[in-house]
């Protein structure tokens, strides 16, 4: 019997608990929000981070010390969606239902260290933002991860789409 076929030591996965015991593996990735090739005018640009394994925790820094320079935190693709669609001029407002599910991170700050799983996350940020992401990795693979989405049991990432009008 090979170890792969062997009920006595399972495979890891998001709710094993000694991977979350343990010190993560680091991931950094630093971007700047793309510009249209023009002037920066503020436009708002998102930016999906994919984890090859399921995180331990995250960090988020928003490198601009300019006033105002805000980036947005989302857990799926949806709610990013719906945050834009509510877009008005330079605000930000919710797409017509009782706000959204988001984390803003002011210019110059930074997230305290936020002790969660996930596979992915979206942000978004004005043309020409500096941000980083730094995040603790587990040895579970992300694709054993569902996708944080409303219909999946994530009620805390997402409004609730029959409530979303």
């Amino acid at each position: 019997m090979t170890v792969e076929n062997n009920h006595r030591w399972p495979t890891p996965n998001h709710n094993y608990v000694p991977e979350y015991q343990m010190s993560g593996v680091p991931f950094l990735e630093t971007f700047t929000f793309p510009t249209n090739g023009q002037n920066n005018n503020g436009e708002l640009t998102s930016k999906k981070v994919s984890f090859d394994q399921v995180t331990r925790w995250i960090q988020i820094l928003n490198h601009n010390n300019t006033n105002n320079t805000h980036i947005y935190l989302f857990f799926n693709d949806t709610e990013l969606a719906s945050f834009v669609a509510g877009k008005n001029g330079s605000n930000i407002v919710p797409n017509g239902y009782k706000g959204c599910r988001h984390i803003r991170i002011d210019n110059g700050a930074y997230t305290p260290r936020l002790e969660m799983k996930c596979k992915e996350l979206w942000i978004l940020g004005e043309e020409g933002t500096i941000c980083s992401v730094m995040a603790g990795l587990t040895s579970i693979p992300s694709n054993t991860f569902p996708d944080q989405k409303y219909i999946n049991g994530f009620t805390g990432v997402q409004i609730n789409p029959a409530n979303a009008n």
